[in-house]
């Protein structure tokens, strides 16, 4: 119900809307409302108490690792944004709800190899390629990959690609440019690392180059930005806590 909530020029009570963002189990994005407004985050529902008669604008903030086209509706009305931001005038207690919203997978094509890399392309990719490749699985460690554009991680973690006990022995470039023969660059920025059970820690952890295998061990276009690496061996050990730690390559 609307509580009083300060006096208006009018000598009438101003009263206040309760917004409720519904509990519809869906994960994988953040409200970002005004800066006046009190977002109850941290608990299972997000409340937010706004004057009535006023406009609310918010925005969401789709995870790196989800996907799809968010649907809004206000006690069942849907909303539509623009560019990611919407905005309704508070009359009444309001609940939203948003879906359209879900889990992203991973769908790299190519064949990984050198005539038809696979290509990486969303941050899915990487966690998708560092499960296949610390697993042993398929050619993944031994492929060859192309960065197709810039990834942005949104500060989410990513896992190390290649261990000692599975070293990367692949490649992993940007593509050149046909016409000028300028080598593409993109980057990948905003992630972060945490390990402290490994000997080698990086983007690529461990990296071995295989005579064998036809552009092995070749990094060129790739940058990486805004990045944090926490690296440790305190869960190893003793006799075995040499630390390899960089930002592309471990080791």
């Amino acid at each position: 119900d609307y509580v009083p909530l300060e006096e208006g020029s009018d000598g009438t009570a101003s009263k206040i809307c309760t917004v409720v963002w519904s509990d519809n189990g869906i994960d994988g994005y953040d409200i970002i409302a005004e800066d006046s407004i009190v977002m109850n985050d941290g608990t299972e529902q997000w409340t937010a108490l706004v004057k009535e008669n006023t406009s609310f604008t918010f925005s969401l903030n789709i995870g790196a690792f989800y996907t799809g086209v968010p649907i809004v509706t206000a006690n069942g009305v849907e909303i539509n944004g623009i560019e990611g931001q919407y905005n309704i005038i508070i009359t009444e207690d309001t609940e939203i709800n948003v879906s359209g919203i879900y889990e992203d997978e991973s769908n790299i094509s190519g064949t990984g190899t050198i005539n038809d890399a696979y290509v990486v392309s969303r941050p899915i990719d990487l966690l998708y390629i560092a499960e296949q490749v610390n697993a042993g699985l398929g050619n993944y460690a031994s492929a060859a990959y192309i960065l197709a554009n810039d990834i942005d991680c949104k500060g989410e973690a990513i896992s190390i690609i290649g261990t000692a006990e599975n070293p990367f022995s692949g490649c992993f470039c940007c593509v050149s440019n046909i016409e000028t023969g300028d080598i593409e660059r993109h980057t990948i920025s905003n992630f972060t690392i945490t390990s402290m059970d490994k000997n080698c820690v990086g983007l690529f952890g461990y990296v071995q180059v295989d005579m064998s295998v036809e552009g092995s061990g070749l990094f060129y276009g790739i940058c990486l930005d805004d990045f944090e690496i926490i690296a440790g061996t305190t869960m190893l050990e003793e006799n075995n806590r040499n630390l390899n730690c960089g930002g592309l390559i471990g080791y």
